[in-house]
This record gives C-alpha cells, sequence and structure tokens, in this order.
C-alpha cells in the first residue's frame, strides 16, 4: 500500500512538473557528453605526448658512445716524415747517397749574393782580364792562403769567431770569418761571412766550406762549396 501510494506521488510529481523533469534529463545527457568529450580529450593529448617521447628515447639510443649509430673514431694522422734541416747556408738538394760535399747545391738567392758581393768589391786593373779585379779575391790580397788548397785548410782548422782580414785595393776593408761548425749529414763543415766596408758602404754574403770528397776523381779535405 504504502509503495503504491509513493508510485503514484511520483508519477503525479512527474505529470505535474514535466519541465523540471526534462531539464534534470537535459543535464544529465549535458553531463555525459562534456566527461565522455574531456576522456577523448585526455586520451589525445596523452598520445600526442606519448609520439613525442620515442623519437626523443630514440636519439638518445644513437648518440650513446659505442652505439650502432655511433661514427668511427678517426684514426690520428701519421707523423710526416722529418725534413733534415741544416744551418744557414743550407743546401737544398742534400742526400746521403751523395758522393761528397763538392756535389751540394744552393738555392739561387745565395748565389747571387756572391755574384752581388763580387761586384761591389770590383776595382779597375790595367793587367787583368776584362779590365777588373776584385777586392774580394781573397788568394789575391792574402799570401798565407794563396797556396793551393791553403784557404780551404786555414779555414778548417779556424775555431768560430776567428777571422781572415785584409785591405783591398780600393781601401776596403773585408773579412771572412768563421760563424758556424754545424755538419752538412755526415760531413764536417764550417758556416763563414763574407763582409766589406768602404766608403760607408758594406756588403756582406754567407759560404760554406766542409771536409769530405773534394771532388769526382779527388780525395777528401776541406773544399769550398758556396
Amino acid at each position: 500500500m504504502i509503495a503504491r501510494a509513493l508510485l503514484v506521488a511520483a508519477a503525479v510529481s512527474a505529470s505535474a512538473a514535466p519541465a523540471s523533469a526534462q531539464s534534470l534529463l537535459e543535464r544529465a545527457a549535458r553531463g555525459a557528453s562534456q566527461a565522455a568529450a574531456e576522456g577523448a580529450a585526455r586520451e589525445a593529448v596523452a598520445g600526442l605526448f606519448g609520439s613525442r617521447e620515442r623519437p626523443v628515447a630514440r636519439e638518445a639510443e644513437t648518440d650513446a658512445p659505442g652505439g650502432a649509430d655511433a661514427p668511427a673514431a678517426e684514426a690520428p694522422a701519421a707523423d710526416a716524415p722529418a725534413v733534415a734541416a741544416f744551418a744557414d747556408p743550407a743546401p737544398v738538394n742534400y742526400s746521403p747517397s751523395l758522393p761528397g760535399p763538392y756535389r751540394l747545391q744552393f738555392a739561387p738567392e745565395l748565389q747571387a749574393a756572391e755574384r752581388a758581393f763580387d761586384e761591389f768589391n770590383a776595382v779597375p786593373c790595367d793587367d787583368c782580364e776584362g779590365g777588373r779585379s776584385y777586392d774580394s779575391w781573397i788568394r789575391h790580397h792574402v799570401r798565407e792562403v794563396q797556396p793551393m788548397r791553403a784557404l780551404e785548410n786555414r779555414v778548417g782548422e779556424m775555431a768560430v769567431g776567428e777571422a781572415i782580414r785584409w785591405t783591398g785595393v780600393s781601401g776596403a776593408r773585408l773579412a771572412l770569418t768563421v760563424i758556424g761548425d754545424a755538419p752538412v749529414g755526415a760531413w764536417p763543415c764550417k758556416q763563414v761571412r763574407w763582409s766589406s766596408e768602404r766608403d760607408s758602404r758594406s756588403a756582406e754574403r754567407l759560404g760554406l766550406f766542409c771536409h769530405g770528397k773534394r771532388g769526382d776523381y779527388l780525395g777528401d779535405g776541406w773544399v769550398e762549396v758556396l
């Protein structure tokens, strides 16, 4: 009886307020739709971030040392072959296979300096071929080095800093000074400087004497190679 009364009351309430019931149903439907939409959005966002995270993980694996995609370590560059270096004036064609120091060759500028030094020291000479002589021709002016091989042997005996000095016909003051005793390969050598001063002007050049084979058909000894 009581249950029937309650059912009747509920029916009466529903029939009496159809607008309220309809409103309630609409709100319930909207709530369900909103919940479904929010759930779909959460799934979409989760899927979006999940797709971004996976490549990052792969990059980390690729960059790891020793990984399959890591580039091979570069081998250290091989050392360049050693180049023989000599004190100035240095030859440009040195080789241990050369038969003797008389075969040494030098840069064109060193050879040009030798010619320029002689030209600086040129003097008139009536009895000389070409009408000129040279104060730089040491054998013409220093008696002790006039004999054959005397100059070469004298330079070979000199210590660094020693010099042979003379005065030329023009009044120029000249000197041949030993400035070094560094070898060239296995050959003992003396680096020298030729110098000349005249009328407030000066000139100089480098030269080299070495000990070894002096020629194709000559034995060992000191020889002027520049």
